[in-house]
């Protein structure tokens, strides 16, 4: 008897349970999503409901709202420091000549950051090209190092990295760092600890503690950023880690682009960082020094466009929408995940049909098997509407490359992926000028040598390859 009542309380229980789960799904999952995870809770309950509360359980809940309110209140404490808009903002009377006016009018209106002219953006192949430059900014800063990665591993190349900030430290340079808690999980906590010994102050984005936060994988910080003396900055894909570069073997196992930034924007950088820095610890740190006068580097225009989950208007995304959908000539993507909703797709589609010359270039093979899998599924309705899909050979290629018309580039930290697009902290930055001619030159590079698919080679998959990448499809907005 006793066995029956606690066989009968155990099942109650588990009905309870995931009827919470279900009903928590429902009322704050998206209609794809909340799907997918009510499939994944009916089909294996106890699975279901554990994955769903380590996992998609919205935890950033009212600290995205803080953050908000903290990155507004730093743009406000920044308006006397940072350079008057007009002086290089681009007059909106001089947009009626330019290509995309409805993109820039869109950003205008919903991305925290003006556009701003008098820069310069350059291009790093790899880290064999971008971890030397990087590496000789730290080694000449004189005021103060800010960076902020996803992944820092105790190895050759994020060794190089510490030592280079503890040597800036000791010269009485102002070094903050902050990494992501689950993607340095290969940073080694003693050199965390020489390098705050050494006076660099290094903070941790979520860390990673117990068993609990290690299933914490939303809204990990996926920026990359390098911010020295406010003179240079590097943004892009690159990591640190030995990976990225070329080791003593001659081996590379992963190929990226990197982008040396010089002129106000480097600015707008800063405050980025500033901002993350408030949002992780809390406090607003001495940045008076962060700020000197702007120097003007070039003829490129361009202006930060982040992302992340406290962005409610979804900048990024609505950018890269707006622009495929603005596109009249050729459009220009490389993605190391590729995971398109439904808008981005049909915008791809729409584009293709209406004779813009679509290409995408994608890796043969990422460092995700479920996420190849998942985007599998969604090449056959691209390819058929007339899209170019190419594949990049190995070294894995993490670039995020993407122009359109020869008028505008979008490059950073950001895949095209949900995750990307609304789960991580992004960074990026959209470009206009002869810097979009530098950023195609190195997408053209990776698309000749690229595979190229077809509709007929796609055919011919077998019934078991087609199965395995719906399967995985199925979980899109989980990926």
């Amino acid at each position: 008897m006793i066995l029956e009542h606690e066989t009968v309380a155990a099942v109650a229980a588990h009905v309870v349970v995931v009827a919470w789960a279900g009903l928590h799904v429902l009322a704050n999952k998206r209609s794809l999503t909340a799907l997918a995870w009510l499939g994944l809770i009916a089909s294996a309950p106890v699975f279901g409901v554990a994955w769903y509360l380590l996992v998609g359980i919205d935890r950033l809940g009212p600290r995205a709202r803080a953050r908000r309110v903290e990155g507004e209140g730093v743009r406000v404490a920044l308006a006397p420091l940072v350079e008057d808009d007009r002086v290089w903002r681009t007059r909106a009377a001089s947009r009626a000549d330019r290509p995309l006016d409805e993109l820039h009018h869109l950003l205008d209106r919903i991305c925290p950051y003006p556009e701003v002219g008098g820069n310069r953006v350059d291009v790093l192949v790899g880290g064999d090209e971008a971890f030397p430059a990087m590496l000789a900014a730290i080694d000449a800063a004189e005021s103060f190092v800010l960076l902020e990665t996803y992944i820092w591993r105790s190895d050759g190349i994020g060794t190089a990295f510490l030592d280079a900030l503890r040597r800036a430290a000791g010269r009485g340079v102002q070094c903050v760092a902050i990494f992501d808690g689950f993607g340095a999980t290969g940073l080694r906590r003693r050199d965390v600890v020489a390098a705050r010994r050494a006076g660099v102050k290094v903070h941790p984005f979520s860390p990673v503690r117990g068993l609990l936060g290690r299933f914490r994988l939303n809204h990990r910080t996926h920026r990359k950023i390098l911010v020295v003396d406010g003179g240079v900055a590097f943004v892009g894909g690159l990591n640190l880690s030995q990976a990225y570069g070329t080791d003593e073997r001659g081996r590379l196992d992963v190929r990226d682009h990197h982008f040396a930034v010089r002129g106000p924007v480097v600015q707008q950088l800063t405050q980025a960082f500033l901002e993350e820095v408030v949002g992780v610890t809390g406090k607003v740190p001495d940045y008076e020094a962060w700020f000197p006068p702007v120097q003007r580097a070039g003829d490129d225009r361009a202006r930060v466009v982040p992302s992340g989950p406290d962005d409610e208007r979804l900048v990024h995304y609505a950018a890269v929408l707006a622009a495929i959908s603005a596109a009249r000539g050729c459009v220009r993507i490389a993605t190391a995940f590729f995971i398109p909703e439904e808008p981005l797709s049909m915008a791809l589609q729409v584009a293709a049909l209406g004779g813009v010359e679509v290409r995408l270039l994608l890796p043969e093979r990422s460092d995700h098997f479920f996420a190849d899998a998942a985007r599998d599924a969604y090449l056959d309705a691209l390819l058929a509407a007339g899209v170019r899909i190419r594949y990049a050979p190995s070294p894995f290629l993490h670039s995020k490359l993407f122009t359109v018309d020869s008028e505008w580039a979008c490059v950073g930290s950001s895949n095209l992926d949900p995750r990307s697009l609304r789960l991580n902290f992004e960074i990026n930055l959209g470009v206009e000028g002869d810097a979009v001619g530098r950023i195609e030159e190195a997408f053209d590079l990776e698309w000749e040598r690229g595979r190229e698919t077809t509709v007929e080679e796609r055919r011919g998959r077998g019934l078991w390859r087609r199965a395995w990448s719906s399967f995985w499809s199925l979980w899109t907005p989980l990926l």
